[in-house]
């Protein structure tokens, strides 16, 4: 029991360590202050930084922003 404690508090202080270092990063990237960092999901971090990879999607074409904007007005409806 003494050793599962141990890797317990191991393992907080491994989070701990490497969260600082991840909003050390964003806040240099990003520019974002600690309640931005802590405000967000791990999924939005992810959508952001690989923001430059959007470069290879084709753009929106006319259609589908037609179909975008009808859904959401419907959405918006009920």
């Amino acid at each position: 029991m003494v050793s599962s404690q141990a890797g317990l508090e191991d393992s907080e202080r491994n989070f701990s360590a490497n969260a600082q270092k991840l909003y050390g990063q964003i806040a240099l990237l990003l520019g974002w202050r600690p309640a931005e960092f802590w405000d967000s999901t791990p999924h939005e971090i992810g959508t952001i930084l690989s923001a430059n990879d959007a470069q290879n999607i084709a753009p929106v074409d006319r259609e589908a922003l037609d179909h975008l904007i009808l859904n959401d007005q419907n959405e918006s409806e009920n």
